[in-house]
């Protein structure tokens, strides 16, 4: 979109904003108060954190500009600049907009109203460009930092502060701000259209609906209760969607190798077409954009403020680690093809089809394992699971949750605990919205709000976010039950939230998840572990008829599996990381498709590659994530180093919680992640423990 096209846009939206807003009354949402930060005192104010109507959207976001520009006014016209009219001011107008672009982004992606959605997409468009124009590519705020700089007295600055100052800086120069005029404005310009790009493929990913039909027949195989919940169309014919629940039903226990074959095609294409134009224009607008910074690769741009630094060693990870991986994945490959279920075959060169691993995987292990991963799943109805992950968090980090009964929320499922410390400081709230629907964002995720922050004088003011899942609903005669995986990935992702509650810090920038993005998924991954303790696994399943836990011997067998597929599982995460950075090295117009064919024969070649697939066109992590999908696989390797040193304390000790807690969760962005790891270890983390853990 145009300079112009935004003009228009934003001309548009005030037009419907004055025709929605006339004699109504709406609510503006939180408040700042005298810190100049917003907070919530009540629970009437986390209510009110997400906007519930078009007017609300749209009435709030001219309310954080008409504040941003205020803001940034002020810091610029200071004469005498100050630590509190520069640095505080400038965190508090960042922090002001941020907040409520994180729960624009929350609305647009999960909100059950289109007209609610699309106000929230238009507007969330609006303030990303606010943003960049405000903020991020401000002149002139950026020589008020700048001359600030030169005069302030460091003495007077806490470590965090001094990061502040220096990462700003540093971004800013990074961002072109010390370029010519003409240059610098085809960078703002370039950063606009790349956020209205990445929205636009988010949103096209979030509102692909499509599904295939089949019949009673064509689903032999399938849990009977799973048909059960399946919708019909008119024909009578049974409607599979393109989510998690229906794809882990299909792909790995529908018998019909047809069914499978149209689902997985189906699948791996969503957001295609649509998606095809913006991801190519992401693609050469990034170049662009790395060019005029004076990058040679949107990749190397990308990372250049990341733990690991440079394309180069990312690279190096994934090269490394390949050969290892690919190595246990041909053994578990030929492992798994020594005995094919019925009605499966290879190809003549012995490969086998992409729709087929999932159901020849899944068959093996209930046949030469006697693990059956629905049986499994009985004993994590999804309740009594949440109700006892919050258990292993309450008592390793010595935390209490409250379950706030029948919230107000954007729909009628949706969930919301309050969190404290023992001492009886509120840490924060998380909603969580748990099952699929129509139009909402269909994988698994925490969305940000509302960050912690804990002042020099200890006063915490306690942290919003929401986690979204998509788990199988109940029915008539069972409630949601949790494949482990599943158990898993709820671990994970209300992981980032705790992380985001617990770490609150004196500046809102620095709070909870604004770390390195190759630090981010560290905490997270590092709890999945907890799944692979006996001793949890006994604690935290309950049949759901029986109440009776998981016996011995099926964990002793479930825990066996868990290195059985490792190879593949690590190949895979190896290929994503790679065709991640490859698609932003140098250079335009890039081939997708032939990127993703060159590294999946390269890391999976006993697999036959789908011509017809375009999977690339719905990997959200290509907009969120850029070239730094490998910071999986690097942070993982950290965080099984990590949970080695936890494993030796107790994996309900408090005391372990309290200092692993204090040293990688509680700093938030305000310390160097290197740094922090190193703390904590005492030493330079190794893949020992990674390897180990895996089977390699």
């Amino acid at each position: 979109m145009k300079k112009n096209q935004i003009i228009v846009l934003v001309v548009a939206i005030i037009g419907v904003t004055y025709k929605f807003l006339q004699g109504e009354k709406v609510s503006l949402g939180l408040e700042r108060n005298k810190t100049g930060y917003q907070v919530v005192q009540n629970i009437n104010d986390v209510f009110q954190v997400y906007p519930a109507t078009v007017n609300e959207v749209i009435a709030r976001s001219q309310k954080v500009q008409k504040e941003l520009k205020n803001d940034v006014d002020v810091i610029i016209a200071a004469t005498e600049k100050t630590k509190e009219n520069q640095l505080r001011a400038l965190d508090q107008a960042v922090s002001g907009i941020g907040f409520y672009i994180g729960v624009l982004e929350l609305v647009h992606m999960v909100h059950p109203d289109k007209d609610v959605r699309e106000a929230a997409t238009a507007e969330y468009q609006v303030l990303n460009a606010v943003y960049i124009e405000s903020i991020a590519g401000n002149k002139e705020l950026y020589e008020s930092l700048k001359a600030y700089n030169t005069c302030a007295d460091r003495s007077t600055f806490t470590q965090e502060e001094i990061l502040f100052l220096d990462e700003l800086l540093d971004d800013y120069k990074r961002a072109g701000m010390d370029l010519p005029e003409a240059e610098r404005a085809v960078v703002m310009n370039l950063k606009k259209r790349l956020s209205e790009l990445s929205t636009q493929f988010e949103v096209n990913i979030a509102q692909d609906c499509s599904t295939i039909t089949a019949t009673q027949e064509q689903l032999a195989g399938v849990p009977e209760d799973f048909i059960k919940g399946l919708a019909k169309d008119d024909a009578g014919l049974f409607i599979l969607k393109m989510d998690y629940p229906t794809q882990d039903a299909i792909m790995r226990y529908c018998s019909v190798q047809d069914t499978r074959k149209r689902f997985y095609k189906t699948n791996n294409n969503k957001a295609y077409p649509q998606n095809v134009s913006v991801l190519n224009e992401i693609v050469n607008l990034r170049d662009q954009l790395a060019k005029a910074l004076g990058f040679k690769s949107y990749a190397e741009l990308d990372l250049a403020d990341q733990m690991i630094k440079t394309p180069e060693r990312a690279w190096k990870l994934q090269r490394d680690l390949l050969p290892v991986t690919k190595a246990k994945a041909d053994k578990e490959i030929k492992h798994f093809l020594s005995d094919l279920p019925e009605g499966v075959a290879l190809t003549k060169e012995g490969k086998v089809f992409p729709w087929d691993l999932g159901y020849i995987t899944n068959y093996f292990k209930k046949k030469h394992y006697d693990v059956d991963e629905l049986v499994i799943a009985e004993y994590f109805p999804m309740q009594q699971t949440v109700d006892g992950l919050f258990k292993i968090y309450q008592k390793f980090f010595n935390l209490e949750f409250k379950t706030i009964n029948n919230p107000e929320a954007w729909h009628k499922d949706v969930q919301l605990v309050e969190i404290k410390r023992k001492n009886g400081t509120l840490l924060g709230y998380v909603f969580m919205d748990m099952f699929p629907r129509d139009n909402k964002f269909n994988h698994a995720a925490k969305f940000s709000a509302l960050p912690a922050r804990k002042s020099a004088d200890g006063l915490y003011t306690p942290a919003v976010c929401t986690v979204v899942c998509n788990f199988t609903e109940p029915t008539a005669n069972k409630p949601s039950l949790l494949k482990y995986d599943e158990v898993n990935v709820f671990f994970h992702e209300f992981g980032h939230a705790l992380h985001y509650l617990l770490g609150g810090t004196d500046l809102a920038s620095q709070a909870g998840t604004n770390v390195k993005s190759d630090f981010l998924e560290l905490p997270s991954q590092m709890l999945e572990n907890w799944m692979e303790d006996k001793a949890i696994l006994k604690m935290l399943s309950k049949h759901y008829k029986t109440n009776e836990p998981l016996s011995d011997e099926l964990i002793d067998k479930k825990l066996s599996l868990l290195k059985l597929s490792t190879g593949i599982f690590e190949s895979r995460q190896i290929w994503l990381g790679m065709v991640a950075l490859e698609i932003f090295e140098s250079g335009e117009n890039k081939d997708s498709d032939a990127i993703v064919k060159k590294y999946a024969q390269e890391t999976f070649d006993y697999m036959v590659f789908d011509n017809e697939g375009h999977f690339q066109y719905s990997f959200g992590h290509l907009t969120g994530y850029g070239a730094k999908y490998y910071g999986y696989l690097w942070s993982r390797v950290i965080a099984c180093d990590i949970f080695a040193e936890i494993e030796k304390e107790g994996l309900l000790n408090p005391e372990a919680g309290a200092r692993y807690s204090a040293a990688l969760l509680e700093p938030g962005g305000s310390k160097n992640p290197n740094d922090m790891v190193h703390e904590y270890l005492g030493r330079e983390p190794n893949q020992k423990a990674f390897l180990e853990k895996s089977g390699f």
